[in-house]
């Protein structure tokens, strides 16, 4: 017989999903209800060629799923291969019964691969298949603390899974991934389920259906996003040496033995073959393959140089996003989760391989580091954190009840105050005050001037019709030319990136009004937090050409002898 491995929880807390639904499901609820405010952030105008696209870089949705599938199916090439195939599919089901239902009622006909995609009215189309897809990342989102929460209970119990699931679900990261149709809350959902089937291994041994699932998530995770590889390699050289000692153990033949891993392994590459793509269309997936090696050729990778101090930077990095995605408190208490598993169990100390298996196996390599990169690292630290937490709650000494209280209450204040700034920013973005602003101040024929590509004019504010944007194409140093906008938007955050479309001396001599452009308005909310590199709250400047700004002062329109202090428009 498989030898029992000793669980850190009482033995009348035996894991059973089918008892233990009412919790998670109340907790799946929450989640859902504090993320979907903010879902129609960034909506897309919709209504002509390039703006279809949202105001998160990366979103899959809304048309992305249909052009990519379409173009995969087609053997086109000009899809975009930065991710694999299988969360474009995965959208395309959750798309499926309203793309039949606009078939039958005649308003899809002959889809296309660029705008108005075959829709017959495709601003209202356009503006459905936008919240399915992050209708989708809700539920996964939810799905993760879910899965949070039986991965708890598993471990240890119930009230350390209420704990555990509380705290993945106020993570900063999940209240923007959730609400925008990119890959990392799907993969996530994913490698969570992983993780889940991982600890059942370690607990009651690796059976054929274990390995099956396993094999089956760990490929859907991978072909969601490939950065999941390192948890998915990791793993199994935890669990396949104690499944190896069990089945010796309990005297079994050599094919007894192999007979899951090997299952698994089988299931885990045809799955992945098909939902990566690289059974449907091998040369989109090798042009993934080299997308994702080399950083798409921008120069992004390599942040930090491959010196000791380059790596401790980049572990600084890790540390300053891990605490902004969990408290600082939830941190030390994830630190002193593990350190009472190494004293009380140390096989429940595995799934904390995750954590050097991101930062070695996927940072390291490319030097860089990001919020999203570090999702899956925060939801297994929160397990640990919750460990901690209910075990000092449980304490027969009245001070460290009090301070664990104190810390778990602290955290989740600090988390949903951070979680509904970020909120209310999405809810009333500055783009959205600066484009009442503009189609109050500018006139039909007015032309505004992005510092980006025509293609990228739909993370801009909305015009109303009869003006338009035009894209800068001003060089990397003062050569004569200039801007030709009646007015000039600059979006800071965007700016201090310094494309080629923003050098240096353009935003020196733009704000010192050497170019006769004067700053008239600029807008963003108020905020306790810096969000970093979401494109969130961003600060946005609004410069006009003298003539019109002295106009706007005639009609008392406020100062316009710099940019103002103030973060609202000028009045």
């Amino acid at each position: 017989m498989t030898p029992e491995v000793r669980l850190d929880r009482p033995p009348d807390c035996r894991f059973d999903w089918r008892a233990d639904w009412r919790v998670p499901l109340l907790l799946a609820l929450i989640a859902m209800l504090l993320y979907l405010p903010g879902i129609t952030w960034g909506t897309p105008q919709a209504d002509g060629l390039g703006r279809s696209a949202t105001w998160a870089p990366d979103e899959l949705g809304p048309t992305g799923p249909l052009v990519l599938v379409r173009n995969a199916l087609h053997n086109d090439s000009s899809a975009s291969p930065q991710y694999p195939l299988f969360h474009y599919i995965f959208l395309c089901i959750f798309y499926a019964p309203y793309l039949l239902f606009e078939i039958l009622r005649g308003g899809l006909r002959n889809p296309q691969g660029l705008y108005p995609y075959g829709f017959a009215n495709p601003v209202r189309a356009i503006h459905i298949l936008f919240l399915i897809a992050r209708g989708v990342s809700i539920l996964m989102g939810a799905g993760i603390v879910v899965v949070a929460y039986f991965t708890a209970s598993a471990l240890w119990d119930r009230f350390t899974a209420v704990l555990a699931a509380t705290f993945v679900m106020l993570l900063f990261p999940m209240f923007y991934y959730s609400r925008i149709s990119n890959v990392d809350v799907p993969a996530v959902f994913w490698a969570s389920i992983v993780l889940f089937l991982f600890v059942r291994i370690l607990q009651d041994g690796l059976s054929l259906r274990r390995a099956i699932f396993l094999g089956l998530f760990s490929a859907l995770a991978v072909a969601t996003k490939d950065q999941y590889y390192a948890v998915i390699v990791v793993l199994p050289l935890i669990f396949l040496p104690l499944h190896i000692q069990r089945m010796r153990e309990a005297g079994a033949t050599l094919w007894q033995s192999s007979k899951a891993p090997l299952a698994g392994l089988f299931v885990a590459g045809a799955a992945y073959g098909l939902a990566s793509g690289l059974f449907i269309r091998p040369a989109r997936y090798f042009r993934h393959i080299n997308f994702i090696r080399f950083g798409a050729g921008t120069g992004w990778y390599y942040k930090y140089p491959a010196t000791l101090a380059g790596y401790a930077g980049l572990a600084r990095e890790s540390l300053g996003y891990l605490a902004s995605a969990l408290s600082w408190p939830l941190l030390l208490a994830a630190t002193a989760g593990a350190l009472l598993c190494l004293r009380r169990n140390r096989l429940n100390l595995s799934l904390l391989v995750v954590v050097p298996a991101i930062f070695f196996l996927v940072l390291v390599p490319v030097r860089l580091v990001l919020l999203r990169f570090l999702i899956l690292p925060s939801y297994v630290l929160a397990l640990y954190a919750a460990f901690a937490l209910a075990a000092a709650l449980r304490s027969s000494r009245t001070p460290l009840r009090w301070t664990a209280g104190l810390a778990a209450a602290a955290a989740c204040a600090f988390m949903l105050l951070h979680g509904a700034d970020l909120t209310y920013s999405m809810m009333r973005d500055p783009r959205d005050q600066a484009s009442a602003w503009l189609n109050a101040h500018t006139r039909d024929g007015d032309q505004v001037e992005i510092f980006a590509p025509a293609s990228r004019a739909g993370v801009y504010p909305q015009l109303n019709p009869g003006r338009r944007y035009i894209s800068s194409r001003l060089g990397d140093t003062p050569n004569g030319a200039w801007l030709q906008g009646d007015f000039v938007i600059v979006l800071v955050q965007t700016a201090s990136l310094r494309t080629p479309f923003y050098p240096d001396w353009v935003d020196h001599e733009l704000r010192s009004g050497a170019r006769d452009y004067l700053p008239v308005a600029t807008f963003q909310n108020r905020s306790y937090f810096d969000f970093q590199e979401l494109p969130v709250n961003q600060r946005l400047d609004i410069f006009a050409r003298r003539d019109r700004a002295l106009e706007l002062v005639a009609a008392g329109e406020g100062p316009v002898s710099g940019v103002p202090a103030s973060r609202g428009p000028t009045q």
